[in-house]
């Protein structure tokens, strides 16, 4: 069952994708009725960014648990980066942890 902001970004899919924070560190890209988890991380104060984005985080759709394909990555990588964008938050990506996700 789906409840709250989650039911409602799940309506607001129908009229194209759409993102929403996900705990306090990672987003999540609604489309089509679907969803997945992109990873993120709040930065210390000092730094130049706000948040970062893990390019190779593990990234599975939640209907049938397939892995995003490259393109599908780089729609919801665009989406999340445009989502921060408009809220005027600063990041960069990240390929920390590479070597560990990519294997998965």
């Amino acid at each position: 069952m789906i409840k709250g902001s989650a039911k409602k970004s799940f309506r607001q899919n129908t009229s194209g994708p759409v993102v929403r924070r996900y705990g306090s560190d990672s987003y999540k890209y609604f489309e089509q009725s679907r969803w997945t988890i992109v990873e993120g991380e709040l930065t210390p104060g000092g730094e130049d960014v706000d948040r970062i984005l893990f390019r190779y985080c593990p990234m599975k759709w939640s209907d049938d648990k397939k892995r995003l394909s490259s393109a599908e990555r780089k729609i919801a990588f665009k989406a999340v980066g445009k989502f921060l964008d408009d809220q005027k938050i600063r990041w960069k990506f990240s390929d920390f942890g590479k070597e560990n996700w990519v294997a998965r």
